[in-house]
């Protein structure tokens, strides 16, 4: 029976969506376009719903002139990729377009020239390489005709962007981890998963003091979304030891493990 053929060696390609499907067309003629937004003339790669100067709606892919600096870059050497030979520079580029401190940003490469001679603010202009089906990758090349160094962006003062606490109470003044537990680990324990969360869970209840009884919420990570690193989620832990959650949270988008702890700590601080 033939076999599928695999993808062929070397740069990996892009998979158009609909909204990058534009930008990744744009190089058919050689001419590099990104989104502007038509309200106040902020470009942004990638291409937004909403501006993020103005907040305006109207935005369209523009062309460049595909001039930029290279404001940071990273020189691989090693072979991750079949057919992608490394030295090769991953390299971000500020587009020319609009002022250096808001200039929109491409994650691309820096092609026809040793990577030893790349360096911060290095000028170079884009160069497309044909891709698959209608694809035209990005990427760039030292500008023959700008050989200095050009303007860099200067290191943006973050704490404007803070907002200031809404009160001076913090809701883990209002908690306390009372429990720990942890179940047998290794690669070879040949143990169900979920058996593995049930000896976790009983043994930090035991550590609190307290009976699944007691148990009023239940909050897991990663959920049903990672095959192979999951307990199951919120339905196989609830139902296995019988628990009656009157609150429940599970899922893949917080921020790791300790995304669930801190969801549980709001619950809790919020009654």
């Amino acid at each position: 029976m033939a076999g599928t053929r695999g993808p062929e060696p070397g740069r990996p390609q892009p998979q158009p969506s609909l909204e990058s499907a534009e930008f990744w067309a744009s190089g058919a003629d050689g001419v590099l376009r990104i989104a502007q937004c038509q309200h106040c003339g902020r470009w942004m790669q990638p291409k937004l719903a909403m501006c993020p100067n103005c907040r305006g709606r109207d935005i369209v892919m523009t062309p460049t002139r595909g001039r930029a600096t290279v404001v940071g870059y990273s020189v691989n050497h090693q072979n991750w990729l079949p057919g992608f030979d490394p030295p090769y520079v991953v390299a971000i580029v500020a587009l020319k377009e609009g002022d250096i401190d808001t200039a929109a940003r491409l994650t691309t490469n820096i092609v026809n020239c040793d990577p030893a001679d790349v360096r911060i603010g290095m000028q170079v202009r884009v160069v497309f390489e044909a891709g698959d089906e209608g694809v035209w990758i990005p990427l760039f090349e030292p500008d023959p005709d700008e050989p200095d160094d050009g303007a860099l962006p200067e290191p943006e003062d973050i704490r404007r962007r803070l907002r200031p606490m809404l009160s001076s109470h913090k809701f883990e003044d209002r908690v306390a981890i009372t429990g720990v537990g942890q179940s047998a680990t290794g690669r070879r324990l040949m143990v169900d998963p979920l058996s593995l969360t049930v000896d976790a869970c009983l043994s930090a209840i035991d550590d609190a003091g307290l009976s699944l009884s007691d148990i009023d919420g239940l909050s897991t990570y990663p959920g049903t979304s990672t095959p192979g690193m999951s307990e199951g989620g919120i339905v196989p832990v609830e139902d296995v030891p019988q628990i009656r959650p009157t609150w429940v949270n599970g899922g893949g988008n917080l921020t790791g493990k300790n995304g669930s702890i801190i969801a549980a700590m709001l619950a809790v601080s919020s009654g």
